[in-house]
């Protein structure tokens, strides 16, 4: 796996000072975005999905309150935290969320939702005419769903945030083949003291992981065998560029396809339009998801559609001469 260099990766862009925002700008809309994105979570509990008992952080919130105990034992269908399949995060995910792991189901959710927006968002406006990312499917799925990526993407550009790679690793691992030096040796160091951590709280949790995750068959396989997906190699003629790498390594790695898992393939465009582009897809792509899983879910056709509206075009802007500014 290649390490970046220390300006390689893919937040970098063509001409950092034609398309930086102003700071005070900038940290106005990380405020905005993160307080917004609270306020969702707390509409989405309480008025616009009341019903859903759960979303996604919510079982990791509970394995941090039982970090001392077998909590693969615990959550997952008919037990003590009703959840329709098994816990499947490592251990390193619960101790992550230790710091909100006392405060209420839904001010925790609020808190890890408005944080993870709104750092995603310091992220993204690093080049102002990547903006579109932060009104597209994948980033608004992921802030209805409470998922990880918003804090994924984040870490790759704050490396104090090293630590959030260590909650899911198999996803970190494709991220991190695009990352700079300084990234990786953040989510080294933060990941060997969670672990430490983890192990100190209750020693015997890794087997019991990894015996959970084996048996677990929500994840899909790699992209790169399906018949629209091996063209995506061709991204590796220009390995050398970190978005390439990162194109191959999402496609590649077992995951759930949906539209929050593919929010760090908005690190790819080089332009407001391909941003723009991409953000569309999203839409399209999740739409043709929720509108499948309405009747027999018809994985062939989500993961076809995911291809062809985001990894394909993700393709085109990889192997096109990379312009000089953002804006075109």
């Amino acid at each position: 796996m290649m390490i970046g260099t220390k300006n390689s990766h893919p937040l970098d862009s063509p001409s950092p000072t034609s398309a930086a925002i102003p700071s005070t700008r900038r940290l106005a809309i990380t405020i905005g975005i993160g307080l917004t994105a609270a306020t969702l979570a707390w509409l989405d509990a309480k008025v616009l999905r009341p019903s859903v008992a759960y979303r996604d952080m919510d079982q990791v919130w509970f394995a941090a309150r039982h970090v001392r105990e077998n909590v693969y034992s615990l959550i997952g269908p008919g037990r003590a935290f009703e959840w329709p399949w098994p816990f499947v995060y490592p251990m390193t995910a619960a101790v992550v969320l230790l710091p909100i792991a006392r405060l209420p189901l839904l001010a925790a959710r609020m808190v890890f939702v408005g944080l993870g927006a709104g750092f995603c968002a310091f992220t993204i406006t690093r080049d102002r005419w990547r903006w579109p990312a932060l009104i597209s499917g994948s980033f608004l799925v992921a802030v209805q769903a409470a998922q990880w990526s918003p804090w994924l993407v984040a870490g790759l550009s704050l490396p104090w945030l090293g630590a959030v790679f260590s909650a899911k690793p198999h996803v970190a691992l494709a991220l991190l083949s695009s990352a700079s030096r300084r990234v990786w040796i953040a989510a080294a160091l933060s990941g060997t003291v969670l672990l430490a951590i983890s192990f100190a709280l209750w020693p015997r949790w890794a087997a019991t992981w990894l015996t959970t995750a084996r048996a677990y068959s929500g994840f899909s396989s790699s992209l790169l065998i399906r018949p629209l997906g091996w063209p995506l190699l061709l991204a590796l003629i220009k390995w050398r560029d970190p978005r390439a790498r990162l194109l191959v390594a999402l496609a590649a790695m077992p995951h759930t396809v949906t539209a929050y898992e593919e929010l760090p393939l908005f690190l790819i465009p080089a332009t407001q339009r391909q941003t723009i582009l991409l953000a569309v897809g999203s839409h399209v792509a999740n739409l043709i998801q929720m509108r499948s899983a309405v009747g027999t879910y018809n994985a062939e056709l989500v993961h076809s559609a995911y291809l062809v509206l985001m990894y394909l075009p993700c393709l085109w802007m990889v192997l096109r001469p990379r312009p000089i500014a953002g804006g075109g």
